[in-house]
């Protein structure tokens, strides 16, 4: 198994890692996925994308397939942008990132974690 990425956010009692890695649940629920981490910017320019895709798909190349591409890259562009998202939701709530661990599990990453704030 290859070691993963993550950023720690937040006040040391409290710690959040965010994984560096494509996030099936948000290529798969990408709107939903938005509004379950809070990121409502995020999430009304993903619906404003898909919707202005889609309207051009039927107005102006309806014999294209633009809808289902856009939704596409919508969902893809959430799946590997996960993490970034996820960071930026963090900071603007006042959770700035303050270290980046490896591991190859989360249970590893809080391992590491806790090992370098005791020493």
């Amino acid at each position: 198994m290859r070691p993963i990425a993550y950023t720690v956010h937040g006040p040391l009692p409290e710690i959040e890692l965010v994984a560096e890695r494509f996030s099936l649940a948000a290529f798969l629920f990408g709107p939903l996925w938005l509004l379950a981490q809070a990121a409502w910017i995020e999430a009304v320019l993903w619906l404003g994308f898909v919707a202005a895709g889609i309207a051009a798909g039927i107005f102006l190349l309806p014999e294209r397939p633009l809808p289902e591409l856009t939704v596409l890259a919508a969902a893809l562009f959430t799946g590997f942008e996960a993490g970034e998202i996820r960071r930026r939701v963090l900071a603007r709530r006042g959770h700035p990132a303050i270290g980046v661990v490896t591991g190859e599990s989360r249970a590893d990453a809080v391992d590491r974690v806790v090992l370098k704030v005791r020493s």
